[in-house]
């Protein structure tokens, strides 16, 4: 009969019928979308795009057009008969040329399959923030939950020492309790009150948290959390300790050493030679001001058409050690990088064996948890009964309901953990946190 009553304080009260019902993965979601983090992340990633777009760019043809007036006074070349003359002359030229690099030591190629590793590395990077975030808002919503259920705990036991303040009245009004029993539960009475009011600062303080992970400052918006299941998750029939290899923060730090690398390949390319071509046209129009008898505009542009191919060719000698220097620190970049992937990989791995462990622990917790509080509220019962019979002080009455409301609290604490470690152990070994 005592567990029937105790169940429902584990996991709150549930809301009443038409009242909006927040659950923990609508919370996460609605946390993702409105973290100023992640949208950062986001913006980060846009600006990996572009440089990818930039490094395709770079093979791609690169075309100018130009265009130049130019008037002279004074001594100037006659571009008609290439001598010296003072009159005021007006000089018009157009041009279009198109050069392309041929061979550049594979820089660009490098180049191009970094900014394609940047644009991965900020993908997982993305989802990294998104799964922290969510991970901060369902360890706030069991904080939640527990303080919730701590207060109905609380005011439970208000109102059990407020019946038994009201049957010492009785009592010592027939003769059979004396002052000190009635101050005693009195005192009782007064303590309850007084932890009645810490557990619910510390709520409004759980649920202030939980507001500001998921980035819900608007105060008109009721937050009602929807309470877990009671069953305990099922004991897990893979007690492998392998992290999934697709992990966010593992493919973040996989990406960075693949980007290291083409950087490296890429810095070491400079100290091959560059090959390059191109290709052009260009024309002129020369007028002798305040003169008349100049060619037109259309047949000058056409007579003084020219057209040019070049090849050029670029051997690196000596760059004041620019390019060894460059080449020394990104093969750095790449062992550092390195050293952060083994070093994340380890991580991933303690923290998966942690969360394996506490949520064993935890479920061997509620267990014994549950078998407490069966003893504990047989305890309380013979207690009270006793205390009817005088056969014990309210002291002893204070004490047992003390020891059932602590053995309650840790039950809850204890089923929650286990619930939130579970779903951890399951999110480090591939499966998603929560369902968009």
């Amino acid at each position: 009969m005592e567990r029937t009553v105790i169940i429902p304080l584990l996991f709150g009260v549930l809301p009443a019928c038409g009242q909006e019902v927040w659950t923990m993965e609508r919370c996460m979601q609605y946390a993702v979308e409105h973290n100023h983090e992640v949208r950062l992340q986001a913006l980060a990633l846009d600006d990996r795009h572009a440089l990818r777009l930039q490094a395709v760019g770079a093979f791609l043809p690169q075309v100018e057009a130009s265009t130049s007036g130019q008037y002279n006074f004074g001594r100037a070349i006659d571009p008609e008969t290439n001598t010296y003359t003072d009159v005021s002359t007006f000089y018009n030229g157009y041009g279009l040329s198109a050069s392309l690099p041929v061979f550049d030591g594979m820089r660009r190629l490098h180049e191009l399959r970094m900014a394609r590793a940047d644009v991965l590395m900020g993908r997982s990077g993305l989802q990294a923030e998104r799964d922290r975030v969510a991970l901060a808002v369902m360890q706030s919503y069991a904080d939640v939950l527990y303080y919730q259920g701590t207060v109905e705990m609380t005011e439970r036991k208000q109102a059990q020492s407020r019946l038994m303040l009201r049957q010492t009245e009785v009592m010592f009004e027939v003769g059979t309790k004396g002052l000190p029993d009635m101050a005693q539960m009195r005192a009782q009475l007064a303590a309850d009150d007084l932890e009645l009011t810490r557990q619910q600062n510390l709520l409004s303080q759980a649920m202030l948290r939980l507001r500001q992970e998921m980035a819900l400052d608007t105060a008109s918006v009721a937050l009602r959390l929807a309470p877990l299941g009671q069953a305990l998750p099922p004991v897990p029939s893979d007690a492998s300790q392998s992290v999934d290899v697709c992990l966010p923060e593992l493919m973040q730090a996989r990406y960075a050493v693949e980007s290291a690398r083409h950087a490296y390949r890429a810095a070491r390319s400079r100290l091959f030679p560059s090959l390059g071509v191109g290709a052009g046209i260009s024309t002129t129009y020369y007028k002798t001001l305040h003169a008349a008898g100049a060619s037109p505009f259309q047949a000058q542009l056409r007579h003084n058409a020219g057209e040019y191919v070049y090849a050029s060719l670029s051997v690196p000698l000596f760059g004041r050690l620019h390019a060894l220097t460059q080449i020394r620190r990104q093969r750095n970049a790449v062992l550092m990088a390195q050293e952060r992937l083994t070093q994340k990989e380890q991580e991933m791995r303690r923290l998966l064996a942690e969360a394996d462990m506490e949520r064993e622990g935890s479920r061997r917790e509620t267990l014994q948890a549950e078998a407490r509080v069966e003893a504990d509220s047989l305890a309380l019962s013979l207690a009270s009964r006793q205390y009817e019979l005088g056969a014990c002080s309210p002291l002893d009455v204070s004490a047992s309901a003390s020891q059932l409301w602590q053995s309650r609290a840790q039950l809850l604490r204890s089923r929650l953990t286990c619930m939130l470690k579970d779903r951890l152990s399951r999110y480090y070994r591939g499966e998603s946190l929560w369902t968009e």
